[in-house]
């Protein structure tokens, strides 16, 4: 398995699926292009995210896609459009839950 970022460059992720890679996993951390990017600080857009997915799905690589929940502002609606987003890019998505270590699970506070 191996860690890639969602924005790989196709000729690279093709090269790497050339020489046996069978599963990855990448980080896309929010549904919402523009907090992922402006809040996060991810610079990840949609378009690579799904260009990406696509080659794995051609070759049927398994993947993993990342994404964090509880983070400092997100609001509940936020986290549907995240997890819808999760759904559209399937593989098997993995959820991290953000603590705010001072008070603890963000989740706690609502």
């Amino acid at each position: 398995s191996h860690d890639i970022r969602a924005d790989i460059d196709p000729a690279d992720l093709e090269w790497l699926i050339d020489r046996g890679m069978a599963a990855c996993a990448f980080g896309v951390e929010s549904g919402i292009e523009r907090h992922r990017n402006e809040v996060l600080g991810k610079a990840l857009y949609d378009d690579e995210i799904f260009r990406t997915q696509g080659i794995l799905r051609k070759h049927k690589i398994s993947y993993v896609a990342s994404y964090l929940r509880g983070v400092p502002g997100e609001t509940f609606l936020m986290r549907t459009i995240t997890t819808k987003f999760a759904d559209r890019v399937g593989g098997h998505p993995m959820f991290y839950q953000y603590e705010r270590l001072e008070r603890g699970p963000l989740w706690a506070q609502l």
